[in-house]
Protein backbone atom coordinates (compact mmCIF):
# COMPACT_ATOMS: atom_id res chain seq x y z
CA UNK A 1 0.00 0.00 0.00
CA UNK A 2 2.77 2.46 0.95
CA UNK A 3 4.59 1.73 -2.30
CA UNK A 4 1.48 2.57 -4.33
CA UNK A 5 1.08 5.84 -2.40
CA UNK A 6 4.72 6.72 -3.10
CA UNK A 7 4.25 5.98 -6.81
CA UNK A 8 1.09 8.10 -6.93
CA UNK A 9 2.83 11.06 -5.28
CA UNK A 10 5.86 10.63 -7.53
CA UNK A 11 3.68 10.68 -10.64
CA UNK A 12 2.04 13.91 -9.45
CA UNK A 13 5.34 15.65 -8.68
CA UNK A 14 7.34 14.19 -11.57
CA UNK A 15 5.00 12.70 -14.23
CA UNK A 16 6.31 9.87 -16.38
CA UNK A 17 7.62 11.63 -19.47
CA UNK A 18 10.72 10.68 -21.40
CA UNK A 19 13.68 12.74 -20.21
CA UNK A 20 14.90 13.14 -23.78
CA UNK A 21 11.87 13.43 -26.11
CA UNK A 22 9.13 14.28 -23.55
CA UNK A 23 6.89 11.44 -24.70
CA UNK A 24 4.39 10.33 -22.06
CA UNK A 25 4.43 6.90 -20.46
CA UNK A 26 7.98 6.34 -19.21
CA UNK A 27 11.01 8.25 -17.95
CA UNK A 28 13.06 7.05 -20.90
CA UNK A 29 11.23 5.66 -23.91
CA UNK A 30 12.65 2.65 -25.74
CA UNK A 31 13.57 4.72 -28.81
CA UNK A 32 15.62 7.19 -26.75
CA UNK A 33 17.11 4.40 -24.66
CA UNK A 34 18.56 2.82 -27.81
CA UNK A 35 20.10 6.18 -28.76
CA UNK A 36 22.27 6.36 -25.64
CA UNK A 37 25.87 5.93 -26.70
CA UNK A 38 27.90 3.35 -24.81
CA UNK A 39 31.61 3.90 -24.36
CA UNK A 40 33.47 2.44 -27.33
CA UNK A 41 37.01 2.92 -26.06
CA UNK A 42 38.13 1.11 -22.90
CA UNK A 43 40.49 2.93 -20.55
CA UNK A 44 41.95 2.79 -17.07
CA UNK A 45 39.39 4.74 -15.02
CA UNK A 46 42.02 6.08 -12.64
CA UNK A 47 44.29 7.77 -15.18
CA UNK A 48 42.26 7.59 -18.43
CA UNK A 49 45.04 5.86 -20.34
CA UNK A 50 43.87 3.32 -22.92
CA UNK A 51 43.54 -0.10 -21.32
CA UNK A 52 41.91 -3.31 -22.53
CA UNK A 53 38.57 -4.21 -20.96
CA UNK A 54 38.73 -1.25 -18.52
CA UNK A 55 41.52 -2.98 -16.62
CA UNK A 56 43.50 -0.91 -14.16
CA UNK A 57 46.72 -0.08 -16.01
CA UNK A 58 50.13 -1.23 -14.82
CA UNK A 59 50.99 2.22 -13.45
CA UNK A 60 47.82 2.41 -11.33
CA UNK A 61 47.73 -1.17 -10.03
CA UNK A 62 49.69 -0.23 -6.90
CA UNK A 63 47.01 2.33 -6.00
CA UNK A 64 43.96 0.10 -5.86
CA UNK A 65 42.63 -3.38 -5.17
CA UNK A 66 40.28 -3.06 -8.15
CA UNK A 67 41.08 -5.08 -11.24
CA UNK A 68 38.88 -2.95 -13.50
CA UNK A 69 35.99 -0.49 -13.42
CA UNK A 70 33.48 -0.87 -16.24
CA UNK A 71 32.17 2.56 -17.32
CA UNK A 72 28.99 2.27 -19.36
CA UNK A 73 28.64 5.73 -20.85
CA UNK A 74 29.74 9.36 -20.83
CA UNK A 75 28.36 11.62 -18.12
CA UNK A 76 28.40 14.53 -20.57
CA UNK A 77 25.46 12.98 -22.42
CA UNK A 78 22.50 15.01 -21.21
CA UNK A 79 20.25 11.98 -20.79
CA UNK A 80 22.82 10.22 -18.60
CA UNK A 81 23.22 13.26 -16.36
CA UNK A 82 19.44 13.60 -16.07
CA UNK A 83 19.01 9.95 -15.11
CA UNK A 84 21.51 10.27 -12.29
CA UNK A 85 20.33 13.68 -11.08
CA UNK A 86 16.64 12.76 -10.98
CA UNK A 87 17.32 9.49 -9.20
CA UNK A 88 19.58 10.97 -6.52
CA UNK A 89 18.10 14.41 -5.97
CA UNK A 90 14.48 14.17 -7.12
CA UNK A 91 14.12 10.67 -5.65
CA UNK A 92 12.58 9.06 -8.75
CA UNK A 93 13.33 5.48 -7.79
CA UNK A 94 12.01 3.98 -11.06
CA UNK A 95 15.07 5.40 -12.83
CA UNK A 96 17.21 2.79 -11.06
CA UNK A 97 15.62 0.09 -13.25
CA UNK A 98 16.51 2.00 -16.42
CA UNK A 99 20.09 2.50 -15.27
CA UNK A 100 20.39 -1.18 -14.34
CA UNK A 101 19.13 -2.18 -17.79
CA UNK A 102 21.68 0.08 -19.49
CA UNK A 103 24.41 -1.51 -17.37
CA UNK A 104 23.19 -4.98 -18.25
CA UNK A 105 23.06 -4.22 -21.98
CA UNK A 106 26.62 -2.84 -21.86
CA UNK A 107 28.03 -5.79 -19.92
CA UNK A 108 26.35 -8.38 -22.15
CA UNK A 109 27.43 -6.59 -25.33
CA UNK A 110 31.06 -6.57 -24.18
CA UNK A 111 30.94 -10.03 -22.55
CA UNK A 112 32.34 -8.73 -19.28
CA UNK A 113 30.31 -10.96 -16.94
CA UNK A 114 30.59 -14.55 -15.80
CA UNK A 115 28.03 -16.71 -14.02
CA UNK A 116 30.07 -16.76 -10.82
CA UNK A 117 29.91 -12.98 -10.31
CA UNK A 118 28.44 -11.67 -7.07
CA UNK A 119 26.85 -8.22 -7.18
CA UNK A 120 27.10 -5.73 -4.33
CA UNK A 121 26.92 -1.95 -3.98
CA UNK A 122 28.58 1.07 -2.42
CA UNK A 123 26.69 1.51 0.87
CA UNK A 124 25.25 4.73 2.24
CA UNK A 125 25.50 5.59 5.93
CA UNK A 126 22.25 4.74 7.70
CA UNK A 127 21.62 8.41 8.50
CA UNK A 128 22.04 9.50 4.86
CA UNK A 129 19.90 6.62 3.68
CA UNK A 130 17.15 7.55 6.14
CA UNK A 131 17.19 11.11 4.84
CA UNK A 132 16.96 10.07 1.18
CA UNK A 133 14.74 7.07 1.77
CA UNK A 134 16.89 4.71 -0.29
CA UNK A 135 20.41 4.01 -1.49
CA UNK A 136 20.47 4.61 -5.25
CA UNK A 137 23.45 2.30 -5.76
CA UNK A 138 21.71 -0.48 -3.88
CA UNK A 139 18.56 -0.10 -5.99
CA UNK A 140 20.58 -0.22 -9.21
CA UNK A 141 22.60 -3.23 -8.00
CA UNK A 142 19.51 -5.21 -7.00
CA UNK A 143 17.78 -4.55 -10.32
CA UNK A 144 20.97 -5.39 -12.20
CA UNK A 145 21.38 -8.70 -10.36
CA UNK A 146 17.77 -9.62 -11.15
CA UNK A 147 18.12 -8.75 -14.84
CA UNK A 148 21.34 -10.75 -15.12
CA UNK A 149 20.19 -13.55 -12.79
CA UNK A 150 23.23 -13.11 -10.57
CA UNK A 151 23.62 -13.37 -6.81
CA UNK A 152 23.27 -10.12 -4.86
CA UNK A 153 24.82 -9.71 -1.41
CA UNK A 154 25.24 -6.87 1.05
CA UNK A 155 28.96 -7.13 1.65
CA UNK A 156 29.76 -3.71 3.10
CA UNK A 157 28.48 -1.08 5.50
CA UNK A 158 29.52 2.55 5.79
CA UNK A 159 30.73 3.14 9.33
CA UNK A 160 31.12 6.92 9.06
CA UNK A 161 28.65 9.48 7.75
CA UNK A 162 31.15 11.05 5.38
CA UNK A 163 30.81 14.38 3.63
CA UNK A 164 29.38 14.45 0.12
CA UNK A 165 32.21 13.88 -2.35
CA UNK A 166 30.69 16.30 -4.88
CA UNK A 167 32.59 19.46 -3.98
CA UNK A 168 35.81 17.84 -2.75
CA UNK A 169 39.13 17.72 -4.59
CA UNK A 170 40.89 14.42 -5.36
CA UNK A 171 43.03 14.30 -2.19
CA UNK A 172 40.09 15.42 -0.05
CA UNK A 173 37.92 12.68 -1.53
CA UNK A 174 40.52 10.07 -0.64
CA UNK A 175 40.76 11.28 2.96
CA UNK A 176 36.98 11.64 3.26
CA UNK A 177 36.28 7.94 2.62
CA UNK A 178 39.35 6.54 4.33
CA UNK A 179 38.35 3.87 6.89
CA UNK A 180 34.69 4.59 6.11
CA UNK A 181 33.68 1.03 5.15
CA UNK A 182 33.60 -2.34 6.83
CA UNK A 183 33.02 -5.85 5.50
CA UNK A 184 29.91 -7.40 7.02
CA UNK A 185 29.73 -10.59 4.93
CA UNK A 186 32.89 -12.57 4.25
CA UNK A 187 31.53 -16.08 3.80
CA UNK A 188 31.92 -16.03 0.03
CA UNK A 189 34.45 -18.30 -1.61
CA UNK A 190 37.61 -16.25 -1.96
CA UNK A 191 37.80 -16.92 -5.70
CA UNK A 192 34.40 -15.32 -6.36
CA UNK A 193 34.28 -12.35 -8.70
CA UNK A 194 32.80 -9.36 -6.84
CA UNK A 195 31.29 -6.47 -8.80
CA UNK A 196 30.70 -3.30 -6.78
CA UNK A 197 28.03 -1.10 -8.33
CA UNK A 198 27.82 2.68 -7.99
CA UNK A 199 26.05 5.31 -10.05
CA UNK A 200 28.89 7.65 -11.08
CA UNK A 201 32.68 7.48 -10.84
CA UNK A 202 34.75 10.64 -10.46
CA UNK A 203 38.21 10.00 -9.00
CA UNK A 204 37.49 6.41 -7.97
CA UNK A 205 38.17 7.10 -4.28
CA UNK A 206 34.96 5.50 -3.01
CA UNK A 207 35.22 2.34 -5.10
CA UNK A 208 38.91 2.11 -4.23
CA UNK A 209 38.20 2.19 -0.50
CA UNK A 210 35.42 -0.40 -0.82
CA UNK A 211 37.74 -2.69 -2.78
CA UNK A 212 40.54 -2.20 -0.26
CA UNK A 213 38.52 -3.45 2.70
CA UNK A 214 37.34 -6.46 0.66
CA UNK A 215 40.95 -7.20 -0.32
CA UNK A 216 41.89 -7.20 3.35
CA UNK A 217 39.55 -10.19 3.68
CA UNK A 218 41.51 -11.95 0.89
CA UNK A 219 39.08 -11.28 -1.96
CA UNK A 220 41.14 -10.67 -5.08
CA UNK A 221 38.71 -10.58 -8.01
CA UNK A 222 37.14 -7.20 -7.36
CA UNK A 223 35.62 -5.02 -10.06
CA UNK A 224 33.56 -1.85 -10.25
CA UNK A 225 30.60 -1.05 -12.49
CA UNK A 226 29.24 2.49 -12.94
CA UNK A 227 26.85 4.18 -15.32
CA UNK A 228 29.29 6.98 -16.16
CA UNK A 229 32.43 8.82 -15.17
CA UNK A 230 32.21 12.50 -14.28
CA UNK A 231 35.49 14.40 -14.56
CA UNK A 232 34.27 17.24 -12.32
Amino acid sequence: MWQKIKEFISDLVFPKRCLKCDQEGSYLCLVCQTKIEFNQKAYCPLCKQTSSNYNICNNCQTKTALRAVFVVSNYNQQTIEQLVHNLKYRYVEDLAIIIAQLMADFMVKNRFLNEESVITCVPLHKKRQAERGFNQSQLIAKHFSQIMDLEYKELLIRTRNTLSQTQLKRKERQENVKMAFKVIENNLAKNKTIIIIDDVLTTGSTLNECAQVLAQQDYNNIYGLVLAQNDH
